[in-house]
């Protein structure tokens, strides 16, 4: 780039920040935004004031008071606004692709652990995993925490068990973040992470209530 345009470019922007126009529309801008906390300010002062009736206090008190309720106001806000992302970000990290067939969803969660089991001891943990991850999902249909069928999606099994029980559902999203990686990820898996997932099913299925 030409380095007088560059100048020029910098000269103008300048002289825009510094117009009378400018200024004129920042100090509008900032004048009602005063205006609008002046106003929430008197009226939760009125509000106190009519609340606490006769107890002495200071109309200057009951201001900072109001400060400090409307600073309270926004921090609860932006708490409720953080944990809102997290949780839609979670849930977008949440495998979106069915798997299963109907023959499998109409075994029990018992049977899909032992077939599990067999497949492990081939050393074939990736199959193991996916048949670990089936017998929970069936257990978690016969506790009627969520309705397991072939074509839905952990999304939404996530959803159903955020009714339930939040931390349930927080707790499938670990188990089901790690038989994506296997299954779907591609990500090796040996004797220790079956061990650890087996583990994690079995505790869950060892009578848990929400």
């Amino acid at each position: 780039m030409n380095p007088n345009h560059s100048n020029e470019v910098k000269k103008q922007i300048e002289s825009i920040l510094s117009g009378k126009e400018y200024q004129t529309y920042n100090k509008q801008h900032e004048n009602f935004l005063l205006q609008w906390l002046e106003k929430i300010v008197t009226w939760l002062v009125d509000f106190l004031r009519n609340l606490l009736p006769g107890t002495g206090v200071s109309e200057n008190t009951f201001r900072w008071i109001s400060y400090a309720l409307i600073l309270l106001f926004f921090i609860v806000l932006f708490i409720l606004l953080v944990v809102f992302i997290r949780r839609f970000l979670r849930k977008k990290e949440v495998k979106t692709t069915p798997f299963g067939t109907h023959k499998e969803f109409s075994m029990c969660a018992k049977e899909h652990v032992k077939t599990a089991e067999k497949y492990a001891g081939n050393g074939d943990y990736r199959q193991g995993i996916r048949y670990l991850f089936l017998a929970l999902l069936l257990y978690l249909n016969e506790k009627e925490w969520l309705k397991a069928r072939p074509w839905k999606t952990n999304g939404e099994y996530y959803d159903e068990l955020m009714e339930v029980s939040p931390p349930f559902a927080e707790r499938f999203h670990v188990l089901s973040g790690i038989f994506d990686e296997s299954f779907y990820g591609g990500r090796p898996t040996n004797r220790e992470n079956y061990n650890h997932f087996y583990q994690q099913v079995k505790e869950w299925m060892g009578g848990e209530q929400p």
